[in-house]
Formats: structure tokens, C-alpha cells, sequence
């Protein structure tokens, strides 16, 4: 391969690469957890571990595909770890709400194998621990509506929503404080 680049990443538990924030290329899920180096051009991406090239795909410039996976690769329960399924992350959402849940659950269906979407899914989840109830619920029934299905763009909508929220403190003062008060100089 002329004029090839070439990088180190982990291999993901959901079996893929990380080529850039962008694309993800799978590879035998055996490899989940280890350390591969990915050789790239403008045409062709292969993936090779301890010496020996584990996977080839064609490269991907469709933003709207962000996964490439070759079915041989997935594992024949079609998860990498017997924990990890649709129903656990639909499970986990359902206890923040039921657009959390929704939203989950259309994230799932999104994608050619839900397995690629494991990733994004507990990322999100993970989201919702640092904020309210209100604001999860929220985000994803915006999200629903908007189609984002991505984290990048779901971790946007809630900072969004973040900035349109007024903040309440004790040592602000809002118009009352200076109506009809006596100006001190």
C-alpha cells in the first residue's frame, strides 16, 4: 500500500477501530480489548495485530455511516460480552424515563447491528447520571425529533439546554433587587 498512514488504537469492546471520530471498521471480535495497528490511504483501510492483518475494508467517506462491519467478524450471539444487549441499555434507560428509553431504543434500531451502537448508548447513559431527570427527558425528546444519533451531537443538545436554563443561586440578584431601591455611590 503507497502513501499509507498508519496509528495505534485499542480495539473496542463492540469489536471495532476508531480509524477517527468518525468511522469505526470491526475486526474478528476476539480481538475486542487489544492493541492493533491500523495502515490506511484514501482507498483501503487494514487492520493487523501482533504482525498478522486481521481485517480489510474498503475506506468509508459517508458521514451518515460511521460504522463499517463485515458480518464475519461478529460473534454468532451477536454480542461481545454475554452482559452487554439491547435490552440491557433499553433496561437502563427506562429507569431514567420514558423518552430516555424511546430515545435509546430508536438509537439502537438506528443502526445496521445494534452491537455498533453499544458504544454510543453508554456514553449517553453515562450522561444522564451528571444531569436531572428534566433535562435527560428533555434531550431525548428533542433528539428524537431532531434524528441526532450520535453522542457528539446528543452531548451538544444537552450543553444547549444547559445554556438555556436560568441560573438560580442565592448571591445573584435578579430586577426586583434594583427597582425602586436607593442607588449608594
Amino acid at each position: 500500500m503507497s502513501n499509507a498512514d498508519i496509528k495505534q488504537a485499542k480495539v473496542g469492546f463492540d469489536y471495532h477501530v476508531a480509524l477517527d471520530k468518525t468511522h469505526f471498521y470491526s475486526v474478528p471480535y476476539q480481538y475486542a480489548g487489544k492493541m492493533a495497528s491500523i495502515r490506511w490511504n484514501s482507498c483501503i483501510i487494514e487492520v493487523f495485530c501482533e504482525g498478522e492483518r486481521i481485517a480489510t475494508h474498503m475506506r468509508s467517506i459517508d458521514n451518515h455511516k460511521r460504522y463499517t462491519t463485515d458480518p464475519a467478524h461478529m460473534p454468532e450471539s451477536h454480542r461481545v460480552v454475554a452482559d452487554w444487549s439491547p435490552q440491557r441499555f433499553i433496561s437502563w434507560a427506562a429507569k431514567t424515563g420514558e423518552q430516555t428509553k424511546r430515545y435509546i431504543t430508536a438509537l439502537l434500531e438506528h443502526r445496521d447491528h445494534p452491537e455498533q451502537a453499544y458504544r454510543t448508548c453508554a456514553g449517553i447513559l453515562r450522561i444522564a447520571s451528571t444531569i436531572t431527570v428534566k433535562q435527560m427527558e428533555e434531550a431525548c425528546t428533542q433528539a428524537l425529533t431532531r434524528n441526532v444519533y450520535s453522542y457528539t451531537y446528543f452531548a451538544k443538545l444537552i450543553e444547549s439546554l444547559r445554556q438555556t436554563e436560568p441560573v438560580i443561586h442565592e448571591n445573584l440578584r435578579g430586577k426586583a433587587y434594583y427597582q425602586g431601591g436607593s442607588h449608594v455611590e
